[in-house]
């Protein structure tokens, strides 16, 4: 009897001594892991000034094939950052290869060399907005409100500084579909300058990008796109005088249709583009019709490409368009109207989660109808590339050329080149930093004026949880002119929150 008795103390024991180790381990591997946090999740890339709605937070960062649309090529881009370098949404992929698993072959029914590790399911980011089920679409709606102060608010040499405010908001929406897919963002904003109200200006932007497959090899892909931006300040496209910036109306539609032959990959597409402007309000009273700058461009572009192996798949393309405008000849007794041809080679990247995008080269030409106007043509590149160089640290890659619109005396247009670099370092998975650099090269053809610019950019995100988040950016800009007397410099910091669901 004794003996039981004491067999059975000291089975009470070990319980006790096991039930209060129970914490201790847990409390260990809790500390554990809050080392290690950064080095799990992968935060989502933050644009420059958080303008923009990241709808992709749960597919990929950057696009493995963004179709080239003729929208980025009609008019000079707003600012440094140009929306093709900038992350975006996409559609999910039906075409990527699926991952396998090879079982061994246990015919002979013989046991398993070593008991096979339990697979956990990847931690969900603590952080990242859930969004709100409606029918079959998660729609991620956000709110944002951002105080900053401009030291030469007009992009002018000498010129004003200015405290501004910054009200934005939208919402994504994105399908949960066995087949076809259905992407929908819109996103609004309103800049107000406190000293300098002739540069107050609103942004907006709708996107709907639509996938229909048709079978398992042929789909079709359709995005229509319209925006309401302004002249960038300090533009020589700008109008001089004005009470506030005139608005520019866009509309694009970019139809196209893809049909796989095994490994070997065809498509073809067509766009339309239509640029208004809007007449803008003197300072002296009146008004000044900005009708001859309207145009419509039309574009046909054929592509094909071929997987070498899984995650690489190079490709062709062609693009040939046509820009016609409403009003010819313009105020300045140019008829802008032309034509041209681009021809890239590149490659697509899905090589798992460690390099995705696309990058691409090329030749380019553009004809003008008018004789007086200059021919362009030379080299372009495209690229949007992101790589995840550690698990707390990405950097992604940015590159556009083309042939922008203007209404430039004597220029036939504005052939741009800029790049930008910008890399992410997660601190904590609630703490993110990054800085960016970007240059830009923007060549009037035909006349004496080149602009080069130099940005300089570190912002930190600090996330209070999946509901809202603080920012802070803080960047330099500089442009060198070869017009004497026109170079500036400007430096830009602002802080804001973002409500998000």
């Amino acid at each position: 009897m004794t003996r039981i008795v004491l067999v059975l103390g000291v089975l009470a024991l070990g319980v006790t001594l096991g039930v209060a180790a129970g914490p201790a381990h847990a409390q260990s591997d809790e500390a554990a892991d809050s080392g290690l946090r950064g080095a799990i999740t992968q935060t989502p890339s933050s644009s420059a000034l958080r303008g923009t709605v990241d709808a992709n937070a749960a597919v990929d960062t950057v696009a493995p094939s963004r179709p080239a649309d003729l929208l980025p090529t009609l008019r000079p881009s707003v600012g440094v950052e140009d929306d093709s370098i900038a992350r975006e949404d996409v559609l999910p992929d039906p075409e990527a290869a699926l991952d396998t698993l090879a079982l061994p072959d246990n015919s002979l029914n013989l046991p398993p060399l070593r008991t096979p590790r339990r697979r956990t399911n990847p931690e969900v980011d603590p952080f990242e907005p859930v969004g709100v089920k409606v029918g079959s679409f998660v729609v991620t709606p956000y709110a944002e409100l951002r105080e900053g102060y401009d030291s030469n608010a007009l992009r002018v040499r000498n010129g004003p500084g200015s405290a501004f405010t910054v009200i934005g908001g939208g919402f994504a929406s994105r399908s949960d579909w066995s087949r076809h897919a259905l992407d929908v963002q819109l996103r609004g904003g309103y800049t107000s300058y406190d000293n300098v109200t002739a540069n107050n200006r609103p942004e907006a932007e709708a996107l709907v990008r639509g996938r229909l497959d048709v079978n398992s090899q042929t789909r079709i892909d359709a995005i229509v796109r319209g925006t309401i931006t302004t002249d960038a300040a300090g533009s020589v496209d700008a109008v001089q005088g004005a009470t506030e910036p005139p608005l520019i109306y866009t509309t694009s539609l970019d139809l196209g249709v893809t049909r796989r032959f095994n490994r070997l990959e065809l498509g073809a597409a067509g766009l339309i583009v239509r640029e208004d402007h809007a007449a803008a309000a003197l300072v002296g009273g009146g008004h000044e019709n900005l009708a001859d700058r309207n145009v419509t461009g039309y574009g046909v572009r054929l592509r094909g490409g071929y997987e070498m192996m899984p995650g690489v798949k190079p490709f062709v393309q062609l693009l040939a368009d046509h820009r016609e405008y409403d009003i010819v000849p313009d105020a300045s007794g140019y008829d802008r109207n032309s034509h041209g041809i681009t021809a890239t080679v590149g490659s697509e990247f899905r090589l798992s989660d460690l390099l995705t995008g696309t990058a691409s080269a090329g030749y380019t030409w553009r004809y003008y109808v008018d004789p007086a106007l200059q021919d362009i043509d030379g080299l372009v590149a495209d690229a949007s590339l992101r790589w995840e160089a550690t698990g707390l640290t990405t950097v992604i890659l940015g590159a556009r050329s083309g042939v922008e619109e203007t209404s430039q005396a004597g220029a036939s247009g504005n052939f741009v080149h800029q790049a930008r670099v910008e890399v992410e370092h997660a601190f904590r998975r609630w703490l993110i930093g990054e800085a960016s650099v970007a240059y830009r090269i923007n060549d009037y053809v035909g006349s004496d004026l080149e602009e080069r610019t130099l940005e300089f950019g570190a912002g930190l995100t600090y996330k209070l949880g999946r509901w809202a988040e603080l920012t802070a950016q803080a960047s330099h800009l500089r442009l060198d002119s070869s017009v004497p007397g026109s170079d500036y410099t400007a430096n830009v910091v602002q802080v804001g929150l973002r409500l998000q669901r």
